[in-house]
């Protein structure tokens, strides 16, 4: 499989993946926790009120909390949608049977993604603020120091 020459970039914000899309996701299973292990499935429907989808298809047990991802039919490049939440058998007969993936979508984090942006440029805004004032301090000092031995 080819290395991507960049990292995935998200989904555009607001945008919902459609049902019968396929899409796939990646994780380290508990059944083989030191391989990467790749999944497909289908967009089976999209749950805007809870912003997550099921899929058909499997997440088992070291999966959760992987990427899943698309090909944008328009750049026809991989997109970040979501991330693997849950997995959950078909019990209605009391056995488990085939069920659905849960994804979470991105576009919940997406704000917090930039605020996250937001909060680092404010971190240096704050350390550059600081650097300033402490040399303003130091110079107001000196200049004290200097007056002091200029009146004696």
């Amino acid at each position: 499989m080819p290395i991507l020459p960049k990292p995935l970039s998200l989904i555009s914000k607001g945008h919902t993946v459609k049902q019968g899309v396929e899409v796939g996701w990646c994780g380290f299973p508990s059944v083989a926790i030191d391989q990467l292990c790749f999944f497909a499935g289908y967009i089976s429907c999209p749950i805007r009120q809870e912003e997550s989808y099921l899929v058909d298809g499997v997440a088992i047990n070291g999966v959760s909390g992987g990427p899943a991802f698309y090909i944008d039919p328009l750049t026809k490049e991989p997109k970040f949608f979501g991330v693997i939440s849950a997995y959950r058998a078909n019990r209605a007969t009391g056995e488990a049977l085939p069920g659905l993936c849960i994804v979470r979508s991105v576009n919940s984090y997406q704000s917090t993604l930039e605020q996250i942006n937001s909060i680092e440029e404010a971190k240096r805004k704050e350390e550059e603020e600081k650097k300033k004032l402490e040399e303003e301090a130091k110079r107001k000092e000196e200049e004290e120091k200097k007056n002091k031995s200029v009146k004696i």
